[in-house]
């Protein structure tokens, strides 16, 4: 655990996100352990999912589609990993929205679909349609 939050301390985001998760798999298997290690890291784990996002959206912006995919992708394990739902839906909107940009149409609308929902009820409440 102490080598990921060196490796995150020193902008070495990327391989400290394969410790932290290797170290999650770990604490997984630790019958009523695993409370006592995670609160700590949890607010950790966050911030580095969305440096992942932040970095995902830098490189979509720059049109870097596959840099940004890859980005997307660590940012959404983290989220979905430590159950936060605004981090899944933000990385799930910008991931399909990398993949529409490499022409991956099928698992950019994989993404950007919200199951169950239909296009009247996306609408932001409170708005007129035209």
């Amino acid at each position: 655990m102490l080598v990921s939050f060196f490796l995150l301390n020193t902008h070495r985001c990327s391989e400290a996100f394969h410790f932290f998760t290797e170290c999650l798999v770990l604490l997984n298997r630790l019958p009523g352990q695993v409370s006592y290690f995670y609160e700590p890291i949890h607010p950790r784990l966050l911030v580095v999912g969305w440096h992942f996002f932040n970095c995902g959206v830098d490189c979509y912006d720059r049109s870097y589609f596959t840099e940004s995919i890859q980005y997307h992708e660590r940012g959404l394990d983290i989220f979905k990993e430590i159950s936060s739902s605004s981090g899944e839906a933000w990385s799930h909107c910008y991931l399909g929205r990398a993949l529409n940009g490499v022409c991956r149409y099928d698992e950019a609308t994989e993404h950007l679909e919200i199951p169950g929902v239909t296009g009247d009820e996306k609408k932001t409440p409170g708005r007129k349609s035209l």
